[in-house]
């Protein structure tokens, strides 16, 4: 009875032991994967990162890969009523802020010395919401060209 019960823990010892090799063995492969990634040539990993130089034809392609990954999610010429619609109603939602902002100039306080006009930033607001109606102007050209 003994030598059976030697010869079990031998053999859990054995196993410990080879699952102790087992699992240095792939901390080992793990790390010299590393270390090759690392010294590798990133040519083809970052070529497409900017267009500059012999990397603009990798990031032209990109890009293209990415307008048709676009292109295919919106679907402007399928939902192209639907897309107008928004932009028109943006439009007058952009107009209400910019008249709502307007009516909000306080026109009987002065400004404290030192300190800058408060009105400033609400006419600031007004000219932010002014350069995004041209921009949906821009967007909604695009829509009708296709």
């Amino acid at each position: 009875m003994a030598n059976n019960n030697e010869d079990l823990l031998k053999f859990i010892g054995m196993l410990v032991v080879v699952g102790i090799l087992v699992f240095m063995a792939a901390k080992f492969l793990k790390l010299q994967v590393k270390v090759l990634e690392g010294a590798t040539n990133m040519s083809d990993a970052g070529a497409a990162s900017s267009g500059e130089g012999g990397n603009a034809s990798a990031y032209n392609a990109k890009l293209k890969a990415s307008v048709v990954k676009m292109q295919d999610t919106l679907l402007v010429s399928k939902y192209r009523a639907d897309y107008e619609n928004i932009l028109l109603n943006l439009d007058d939602y952009i107009s209400l802020l910019m008249l709502k902002t307007s009516l909000n100039i306080n026109l009987d306080s002065e400004p404290e010395a030192g300190k800058p006009n408060p009105n400033l930033a609400l006419l600031s607001s007004i000219k932010t919401l002014s350069d995004a109606k041209v921009s949906l102007n821009t967007v909604m050209k695009y829509i009708d060209s296709h």
